[in-house]
């Protein structure tokens, strides 16, 4: 998002730049470069391609949580009886899902990667009883994440208003400026070009972001979430809940799936 943002107030400033018409040396020089490190940003941006390994790394993130909810609150597969056994699958699962996006590595190198994998308080969880297990799933999971969409949603909406806002305001001030010297011949030389730039970049950014079209993903997956918190609610023994807990993962993982394969599509 930062090599965009560079990008578009490259081209900005070459618009400014552009309104001075100098023919001096140094300021062509000067209007080079900038055009020069708009063509930068956009290269290392087509090259690295860092939202590629930032989307993957989430979908990365919430597989983990995923699994770590599983076996805390005896999930299928770690509903089996014995620790000893469910760490192990747990362990192994992590394993395959670790190497599967090994691609990751460069990018995950500069976190602290020390400590446990299985945390005392995943133990501590996964030992309490089923109505202390219900509880915990209900608040710190389900209500959780049902909140965050919630935000989530509310914000993108509240963001494309405010950018459909600033780009009529882009394009009403360009209009003015356009039919100035019609009143005013004098206006003739307005520099409209960096408004055409702005409004550029706000439609630009509009498309990028999807505001409209996260703020209806997110709102959805609210949706679902509430209904899938009855399941839990209903829940009344232990294969049950493990039922009930693994249906509603499977929400998560489906949302953040067809997320990922969206954005990087």
């Amino acid at each position: 998002m930062w090599l965009i943002r560079a990008e578009y107030t490259f081209l900005f400033v070459s618009a400014c730049l552009v309104i001075a018409k100098s023919e001096t040396r140094n300021f062509i020089a000067i209007n080079a470069l900038v055009f020069v490190a708009a063509l930068g940003a956009l290269a290392l941006r087509a090259y690295a391609k860092p939202e590629q390994a930032w989307y993957k790394s989430r979908a990365l993130a919430e597989s983990i949580k995923t699994l770590s909810w599983r076996f805390s609150m005896r999930a299928a597969p770690y509903d089996d009886e014995l620790v000893a056994d469910a760490r192990k699958d747990f362990r192994a699962n992590l394993t395959e899902l670790l190497s599967t996006n090994s691609e990751l590595g460069s990018s995950l190198a500069e976190f602290d990667n020390g400590g446990p994998q299985i945390t005392n308080s995943m133990i501590t969880m996964r030992a309490g009883d089923l109505a202390h297990r219900k509880e915990t799933y209900l608040n710190e999971r389900v209500r959780d994440q049902r909140s965050w969409y919630q935000r989530k949603s509310i914000a993108n909406s509240r963001a494309a208003r405010i950018w459909l806002f600033i780009g009529v305001a882009c394009y009403v001030i360009a209009i003015g400026m356009v039919l100035a010297p019609l009143h005013t011949p004098s206006l003739s030389k307005l520099p409209v070009e960096p408004i055409i730039v702005i409004a550029s970049a706000v439609l630009g950014w509009m498309q990028i972001k999807k505001f409209n079209e996260l703020a209806s993903a997110y709102a959805l997956t609210a949706q679902e979430i509430s209904i899938a918190e009855g399941l839990i609610d209903d829940a009344d023994d232990e294969r049950g809940f493990g039922q009930a807990v693994n249906d509603v993962e499977l929400v998560f993982s489906r949302e953040h799936t067809q997320w990922v394969a969206r954005q990087t599509s």
